[in-house]
This record gives C-alpha cells, sequence and structure tokens, in this order.
C-alpha cells in the first residue's frame, strides 16, 4: 500500500497491477452487490404479532432500486417491494450527498474534488402494505438494484 496526494493505492500479490482504494462504486468495473440484513427482532416481546405496513425513510439516487425482504422466524426471505429513485416517494426539491462525509484525511466512495452534482441523491420515504402471518421474530433486508449508484436507507419508522 501508498499513499500519494492523499490517495490510497494497493497491489495485487500475484500480477502486476495496481489499484486505487475507495475510488468509484464499482470493482474493478463490475456492479458489486450490496445488503443489508438486519438481526432477528422480537421486539421485546415474545408473544406472536403481526403488522400491516412497513415503513422505510432514506436517501436515494435517482435511477437507483432498492429490494426490501422479510423475513419471519427464520422462514427465508421474501420480496416485499421496491424502493426506486425516480417515483412520487422521492422529494426532488432539496438534493444532498451520501457518503460526503470525509475518512481520514480525504472523501472517499467515488466523490472527486471538482464536482459533486453526479452524485446527488434525494430524501424519501416509502411504505410498504406487508400482509404477514402471525410471527415472534422478523429480519428485514435490503439489497440494491445491479446499476450503479447510491441508496442509504436511515431509519426504519
Amino acid at each position: 500500500m501508498a499513499k500519494s496526494l492523499g490517495i490510497l493505492y494497493a497491489g495485487h500479490p500475484a500480477i502486476d497491477a495496481v489499484y486505487k482504494l475507495f475510488n468509484g462504486f464499482d470493482d474493478n468495473g463490475a456492479i458489486m452487490d450490496n445488503y443489508w440484513i438486519s438481526k432477528n427482532e422480537t421486539y421485546n416481546n415474545e408473544r406472536l404479532k403481526k403488522y400491516r405496513k412497513q415503513r422505510v425513510r432514506g436517501r436515494i439516487q435517482t435511477g437507483q432500486t432498492v429490494g426490501v425482504y422479510i423475513e419471519n422466524d427464520s422462514g427465508g426471505f421474501n420480496k416485499v417491494g421496491t424502493i426506486r429513485g425516480d417515483v412520487d416517494t422521492v422529494d426532488t426539491e432539496v438534493s444532498g450527498v451520501i457518503g460526503s462525509e470525509p475518512v481520514g484525511e480525504n472523501m472517499v466512495g467515488g466523490m472527486s474534488s471538482e464536482s459533486t452534482t453526479d452524485f446527488n441523491s434525494y430524501t424519501f420515504f416509502f411504505e410498504l402494505k406487508v400482509r404477514t402471518g402471525k410471527f415472534r421474530n422478523r429480519a428485514i433486508k435490503f439489497v440494491t438494484g445491479k446499476q450503479i449508484g447510491r441508496a442509504s436507507c436511515r431509519e426504519r419508522v
């Protein structure tokens, strides 16, 4: 590894190749599979329960999608909806940037010092109508789409 002008580089151990780290949204040209899985939640109650809505708030880039999956009582994940960056639930009036906080000395995650306009994201509030049977615990999984872009799910309301 080496650092030059605030940029971190690493070499490949088997071939003569050097890579610039924390640059862009892909893995050397390949789109990465990104997902997050919550813990199995019991909501401080071991009794059976059910719910009808799943609400998610966050930021998303236009053109990006996030699949929402729910697993009840370790029975496997089932897709219950998709959050899209190009629908009415996205507030395109106010934009912001995901990943703009600096790590160490410089920003990471595809940000360039010349322009941040290509990486703007917009606030969304998404509500899914979910019909589930009764369950004791539940896990949620968010999976980004197969396109390059940014999405951030801040809270489940």
